[in-house]
C-alpha cells in the first residue's frame, strides 16, 4: 500500500546489531501500511542521512545506535533516511516536500542493546582483573582502528590525578557522558552514551584546554576534538585487550622546557606537536607549540598534539600510585618481564581548531598569545589521560577482525560508526561551578562541585 504521509513509531530501546548474524534481533522487515503505525508524535529529522542504500542500512547504521529508535522511514527515490522521536519540543517539518511511496522499516524479534562482539573468554589475575586475549597472533604486523570523539565538556576535573575533588587546571573531556570527579565501574557500563563515533567505545579521554588571548586580555577557549588510534606494535608477544577501567596517564603537566624533565624519561612520553594546513598535516614534529606557519610558509589552521601511550601492562593493576608504574613501553620488540602483557598502543591526537580564534582576535596572532590551561605558554607540558570503557569482548572481537584485513588496515565497514555533533550529550555528574571560557585569568584554587 502506498503511503501519503510519513509514519512514526517510537520505542524506547535500540535493537539492531552492526553484525546482524550475532544478534537475535532482525532489522530487515519492511511494511507499507499507510497510517496504521502513526501515533501522532512530532517528526525529528536528523541530518546527515542522505545517499542511504536501503531501508535496512537506514536501521542498522543510523537508527539502531540511538536508544529511542526502532523504526525508520526510507525514501528509495530520494535515498534518504528519516528517524523519529516523541519529543514535544521539535517542530514538524512540511510533509509536502517529501516523496510518496516511503518504506517503513522496523526491527522484529524484541528490543535489545548492541550485543558484545564474540571474542576469546578472559582469564583473571590474582587481583581479579580480566586478562583477555585478542585472538590475534604475535608478530603479524601493524594494524589500527581510529575513534573520533567530539568534546563532551570543558571542566576542572581529573579522576585519575585528583579523584573526589577539583583538579589543578582545566581539561577538555571527550567520550563517556558519565565522566566525573570519581569514576566507578558503573560509569563505564553499556548504558552510557559517548561522543565517540563508535558507540561501543565508552572510554573517557581528556587533555588540558588551550587558550588564546584576546585584545581585552580575556582568554578564548580554542575548540578541539580528538582522534584515538589503537595500534598494534608488531612486537613478539600475544596481544591482550585493555581491561575495562584501565587508567593511563602520559606526558608531564610540570614539564616546562621540552624533553628531559619528565619523570617518565622516555621520548615516547613527550608530546609531538604538528601544524595542520589546508594541505594536510605537516610532518615536522615539535615538543612544544609548532608555530603559526610551516617552514614553507603555509598557515597553520589547526594544531595537533600527539601522545603515545605505553603498550605493556603488568597484568594485575588498573592503576598505580604514580599512575605510570603499572604500564611500560616495549624494548627491542618485547615487553619487559615486569610488564609481560602486550596491549594495543593508544595514540591520542588532540586537535585544536585555530581559525575561529583568528577570526575572533581580529589581528595577526602571535605564538605568545597561546597558553595551556596549566599556565604553560610553550606546550611542552601537554599530557593526556585515559580510562578504558571498552568491554573486553568488544575490543577482542574488533582486533580479531582487523587481523584478516588486507594491507595492514582494519575493515571498519564491519563496525557501526556514526558522527556525533558537539553538544549532543551533556555531562551528567557534578562539576566545578566556574567560568572556563572568556575569563581574564586561568581558573585555580578551591571551588564547589555542583550540577
Amino acid at each position: 500500500m502506498k503511503m501519503n504521509i510519513l509514519s512514526v513509531l517510537v520505542i524506547a530501546l535500540a535493537c539492531a546489531s552492526y553484525l546482524p548474524e550475532a544478534s537475535a534481533v532482525i532489522c530487515d522487515e519492511k511494511r507499507m501500511d499507510g497510517d496504521k503505525t502513526m501515533p501522532g508524535a512530532p517528526i525529528v529529522r536528523y541530518s546527515g542521512f542522505s545517499n542511504v542504500a536501503s531501508g535496512k542500512q537506514c536501521l542498522e547504521k543510523y537508527c539502531a545506535p540511538r536508544t529511542n529508535c526502532k523504526t525508520a522511514v526510507y525514501s528509495p527515490k530520494q535515498r534518504k533516511c528519516f528517524l523519529y522521536s516523541k519529543s514535544p519540543n521539535k517542530a514538524q517539518p512540511n510533509r509536502n516536500k517529501y516523496q510518496k511511496n516511503l518504506e517503513v522499516w522496523y526491527c522484529k524479534g524484541g528490543a535489545q542493546r548492541t550485543p558484545a562482539l564474540s571474542g576469546p573468554q578472559p582469564k583473571y589475575s590474582s587481583t581479579g582483573v580480566k586478562r583477555t586475549l585478542s585472538g590475534r597472533k604475535p608478530n603479524q604486523g601493524r594494524l589500527a582502528f581510529k575513534a573520533t570523539c567530539t568534546k563532551l565538556v570543558t571542566t576542572r576535573l581529573d579522576p585519575i590525578v585528583s579523584p573526589n575533588t577539583f583538579s589543578g587546571h582545566v581539561h577538555n573531556i571527550f567520550g563517556n557522558e558519565h565522566f566525573s570527579a570519581t569514576v566507578t565501574k558503573s560509569d563505564l557500563n553499556n548504558n552510557a552514551m559517548t561522543t565517540c563515533n563508535f558507540p561501543q567505545d565508552r572510554s573517557m579521554y581528556w587533555s588540558p584546554a588551550l587558550y588564546g588571548k584576546l585584545k581585552d586580555g580575556s582568554l578564548y577557549l580554542i575548540p578541539s576534538f580528538i582522534q584515538a588510534y589503537y595500534h598494534t606494535t608488531g612486537i613478539d608477544d600475544d596481544l591482550y585487550t585493555f581491561p575495562k577501567g584501565l587508567k593511563i596517564l602520559v606526558g608531564d603537566a610540570y614539564r616546562k622546557g621540552g624533553p628531559g624533565y619528565s619523570p617518565q624519561d622516555r621520548e615516547d612520553a613527550t608530546p609531538n606537536w604538528h601544524c595542520h594546513t589546508s594541505g594536510g598535516v605537516d610532518n615536522d614534529a615539535y615538543s612544544g607549540f609548532p608555530g603559526l606557519r610551516t617552514r614553507k610558509g603555509r598557515e597553520c589552521t589547526m594544531w595537533q598534539a600527539r601522545m603515545f601511550y605505553p603498550s605493556c601492562w603488568d597484568g594485575k593493576n588498573l592503576d598505580s600510585a604514580d599512575h605510570f608504574s603499572h604500564m611500560a613501553y616495549p624494548y627491542k620488540r618485547r615487553c619487559p618481564a615486569s610488564h609481560p602483557f602486550q596491549v594495543p598502543q593508544l595514540k591520542m591526537e588532540t586537535v585544536f581548531r585555530l581559525k575561529p580564534y583568528f577570526k575572533k582576535l581580529g589581528r595577526q596572532a602571535k605564538l605568545s598569545d597561546f597558553v595551556l590551561a596549566n599556565g604553560d605558554s610553550h606546550g611542552a607540558s601537554m599530557h593526556s589521560d585515559y580510562i578504558s570503557g571498552w568491554d573486553e569482548s568488544d575490543m577482542a572481537g574488533m582486533l580479531k577482525r582487523c587481523e584478516v584485513a588486507r594491507g595492514g588496515g582494519c575493515a571498519l565497514d564491519q563496525f557501526r560508526k556514526r558522527v556525533v555533533e558537539e553538544g549532543t550529550y551533556k555531562m551528567r555528574n557534578p562539576k566545578p561551578q566556574e567560568e572556563v571560557a572568556g575569563m581574564m585569568k586561568l581558573p585555580k584554587g578551591a571551588v564547589k562541585l555542583a550540577m
